[in-house]
């Protein structure tokens, strides 16, 4: 399910027509999945708390399983939105992968729902995680190294290598960040934005500059 999700996000933006009842009950479910846990809620509870009918309520979505994914796809959708801003406001290059690093780990480490289920239903996630986890890499993987490849390269052809190095520092991201939101336990300051602007700078930036180098003098003349 979520390496799905994360291919509509990342497919399109949000298609869904304007409607207000809609996002009344995405607000209420991520507010109850949050407060009370996946396996806990009903729609019901989502009606109540939406201050909506049961019939409007399943008028929009069929069941609870709907309404998760729903919710999920459009956390994912503001997880991108929010990424994309603050790569449009970094001054260069290296900044837009410090500032795109940080905000990954720290928005994902600090999502409530993401949270709740990693402390109090660790099978909602761990588990699918596990069983889509190649999906989910590959996804994750396929996203990251396009948008370091752009940043390196832009439209000039890639030089011989520079696109295997580029998928190794993706893989290293994508898991490094991973691995920072399924466990928020070490020795490494991770708990402000600050912190993982630091680890970005110190630990993932130099390779990025480095392909950036090895990528400018592949164009220079011989």
């Amino acid at each position: 399910m979520f390496a799905e999700l994360v291919r509509q996000a990342l497919a399109a933006p949000e298609s869904e027509p304007a409607d207000e009842f809609r996002q009344r009950i995405l607000d209420a479910a991520l507010a109850q999945f949050t407060d009370f846990g996946l396996r806990r809620s009903t729609m019901e509870d989502v009606a109540r708390r939406a201050g909506l009918s049961r019939v409007t309520v399943y008028r929009r979505f069929s069941g609870k399983d709907e309404l998760m994914e729903a919710v999920v796809l459009r956390e994912v959708r503001r997880y991108f939105d929010g990424l994309t801003e603050v790569r449009s406001r970094a001054a260069d290059a290296e900044e837009r992968v410090v500032e795109s690093a940080a905000f990954s780990m720290s928005h994902l480490r600090a999502h409530p729902l993401l949270r709740r289920l990693i402390d109090t239903e660790p099978e909602a996630i761990v588990l699918r995680l596990s069983s889509e986890g190649d999906s989910l890499l590959k996804t994750a993987h396929e996203f990251t190294s396009a948008m370091i490849l752009d940043e390196v390269c832009g439209s000039r052809p890639v030089p011989p290598g520079i696109a295997e190095r580029v998928g190794v520092l993706a893989e290293v991201c994508v898991r490094l960040i991973l691995s920072f939101v399924l466990n928020d336990r070490g020795v490494i300051p991770m708990s402000t934005v600050d912190d993982a602007r630091e680890f970005a700078r110190h630990y993932v930036a130099p390779v990025y500059a480095d392909l950036i180098a090895r990528a400018a003098a592949a164009e220079e003349p011989a």
